[in-house]
């Protein structure tokens, strides 16, 4: 369940981030050419030829977007921050690229424009999104089904804090002393995710809460200390609660197209970049030691 929910949520927040993109794109050629608001020195360009890039620039934005991880559960103030780390690391290759290639000749206010309007209505989309996320969450979709896992002294207390305005729907709570009805009870109530709090004494049963379940379901840790972090543990909230979001796989699927694209884009756009500097290091070579190898 939370897997297809997961999956509905990601692909309508990757074709709203699309819409967007190309409207801030159509919206800063309008504003920088049509508008009046901006001297035109050179004459306005055709508008087919900069939409040659259009796609390429897509492609970019989803591709940084994901590796941002701008698809995940986020703050929404957190959310702005790499939101905008995003967008101008996005500017900055589309700087590179229009710089590296010369057959059509872009405005550069035109792709200040574009970067500015960009961040502007991904923002606005961000924050609807929000808005509308918390709407579905308070009628009752798209909620994760957790189990909670403490002492009894704690469970009371955090009990309050896990509930549908932060996108969970608390199915039941288990004890530590209850541990051996976990397999059936995962099972049974169709668990999405475990959420564990454990006393500093009982550490060591987390590993055995894992052995039972295995990693059909997901880990959200509520800590006693943050001293424990590594890279594979992710700080986050529950409302006003600290947690830690064990991650508990690797790249697959998608992710690892997406990331041989990544890795093969700029790869390539650093040889470009790099290429004048390796024909003048022939050059020299060559100038150098004339009698080297041909």
């Amino acid at each position: 369940m939370i897997n297809k929910n997961s999956s509905l949520v990601y692909l309508f927040t990757l074709l709203l981030d699309i819409f967007f993109i190309i409207l801030s794109y159509l919206f800063s050629f309008w504003l920088r050419f049509y508008s009046g608001f901006f001297e035109i020195s050179k004459g306005i360009p055709s508008l087919s030829n900069y939409l040659e890039s259009l796609f390429l620039l897509v492609i970019v934005y989803v591709t940084v977007f994901h590796f941002f991880h701008l698809y995940k559960r986020e703050k929404i103030f957190e959310e702005y921050y790499i939101l905008f780390k995003a967008t101008f690391f996005v500017f900055f290759v589309f700087m590179t690229f229009t710089f590296v290639q010369r057959e059509i000749s872009y405005s550069r206010l035109f792709i200040a424009l574009s970067f500015a309007s960009s961040f502007f209505f991904l923002s606005c989309e961000r924050f609807l999104l929000n808005k509308l996320k918390h709407f579905f969450y308070y009628h009752g979709y798209f909620l994760i089904r957790a189990l909670l896992i403490s002492d009894q002294t704690s469970l009371s207390s955090l009990t309050p804090y896990i509930t549908r305005n932060n996108g969970y729907h608390l199915v039941a709570t288990l004890s530590l002393q209850s541990l051996k009805r976990l397999e059936s009870l995962v099972r049974g109530r169709l668990i999405d995710e475990i959420i564990i709090h454990l006393p500093r004494e009982q550490q060591s049963k987390l590993l055995d809460i894992i052995h039972r379940v295995g990693y059909a379901v997901a880990y959200t840790i509520i800590p006693h200390y943050t001293d424990i972090l590594t890279k594979h543990i992710t700080p986050s909230t529950i409302g006003r609660i600290s947690v830690l979001k064990l991650e508990t796989s690797k790249l697959r699927g998608s992710n690892i197209l997406l990331k041989r694209f990544f890795d093969f884009f700029f790869s390539l756009l650093l040889l470009l970049i790099l290429s004048p500097v390796f024909l003048l290091l022939v050059i020299l070579i060559k100038f150098v030691s004339p009698n080297g190898p041909a």
